[in-house]
């Protein structure tokens, strides 16, 4: 999902409600959590990137010395600990 998808999507919504991650782990438990911040970050690092469905997304593969490492660039939405 791009930032200008989800600005159209959570334009439907009341501004004043509050916004949250829902997450299923491996047991099937479903956590819900508060947003702890937004950031922008990096997709490369040693966890790797998923799509909404789960597949792994597949990014060029760069090193820390390549000058595109920090190109690939994401907003982050950090949930802190679960």
């Amino acid at each position: 999902m791009k930032v200008k998808e989800l600005i159209e999507q959570l334009q439907q919504f009341d501004p004043e409600m509050r916004v949250m991650t829902t997450q299923t782990d491996p047991t099937d438990y479903n956590y819900k959590v508060d947003i702890k911040q937004v950031i922008e970050g990096n997709c490369l690092d040693d966890s790797g990137c998923y799509d909404e469905d789960g597949n792994e997304i597949d990014l060029p593969t760069f090193t820390e010395d390549d000058e595109n490492w920090p190109k690939i660039k994401a907003v982050l939405i950090d949930i802190g600990d679960v």
